[in-house]
């Protein structure tokens, strides 16, 4: 590999370098394998980002060294299971998952090796972000682009070509409506997101929002709650505890009763 200088060309924090390539390797940004006898490319020493040496002026994706910089409101995964993924790509090292336990967010399908997932990005849709006063009507929903592995029929909303590839990490897919783009293409895409097809029964984030868990439930959404102290039997050696809970819904005007089953404690002798 050639040693990396001070005119080596860089883009979104990458530190390329010139490199021969071995065996059949592909473009990051244009999917186009990289034709040559030596030196056919460029690769990111940090994140492994592939890309031709035409190309190199228009990478748009970040390196995994500064992504987390540039994430101003970080919302953290929702982590699956440690499984084997087929045909997925790493979203930090943007090496295949085939052979090694992988692991995905199940809120965005950001895919990580398991020894890759302390240098995941902090970046999963944020799906509630309503503030009470704030005025809805002037609220702009824009996407959340994850880049590849994107579905196999996937075609650029730009270009209408595909932008499909099982050879490596590339294109992007917006995580709200399903739009699909190339890597290329996507900066023509306007920023607003209307969610697409599903717009008609879509409940944006900007309307939902989660319960603060330092708030007591009574004051989020007005609920009273009595209980029944705890009636112990006269018998030493078996307490019958019994509890009701009566919830009264101000919001709705109905009442809720639930009876707990008796439970026993037994002692010994």
């Amino acid at each position: 590999m050639a040693s990396v200088s001070a005119e080596t060309p860089a883009s979104h924090g990458h530190s390329f370098s010139k490199k021969m390539f071995h065996k059949p390797t592909y473009c990051h940004s244009c999917t186009d394998m990289l034709w040559g006898l030596i030196q056919q490319g460029y690769i990111c020493e940090v994140c492994n980002f592939v890309v031709h040496d035409r190309c190199l002026k228009a990478v748009v994706s970040p390196c995994s060294s500064i992504a987390a910089s540039l994430i101003n409101n970080p919302v953290a995964h929702c982590w699956s299971e440690q499984v084997h993924c087929k045909r997925k790509f790493c979203n930090v090292c943007r090496k295949r998952l085939d052979d090694n336990l992988a692991i995905h967010c199940e809120i965005c399908e950001y895919f990580v090796h398991v020894e890759c997932q302390d240098f995941a990005v902090a970046d999963c849709k944020e799906n509630a972000t309503y503030l009470p006063g704030k005025d809805l009507s002037a609220v702009k929903h824009t996407h959340h682009w994850r880049e590849g592995n994107l579905p196999s029929s996937s075609k650029c909303a730009v270009c209408k070509k595909s932008c499909f590839t099982a050879e490596c990490l590339a294109g992007f897919r917006c995580e709200w409506c399903g739009m699909t783009s190339h890597a290329y293409c996507y900066k023509n895409i306007p920023q607003e997101c209307t969610f697409g097809n599903l717009e008609p029964i879509y409940l944006p984030p900007h309307a939902v929002s989660i319960p603060r868990t330092e708030v007591p439930m009574e004051a989020i959404i007005g609920v009273e709650v009595r209980r029944k102290e705890v009636l112990a039997r006269e018998y030493s050696c078996r307490v019958s505890i019994h509890v009701s809970h009566v919830v009264h819904c101000q919001w709705s005007s109905c009442w809720l009763m639930h009876n707990a089953e008796e439970s026993f404690i037994g002692c010994v002798q």
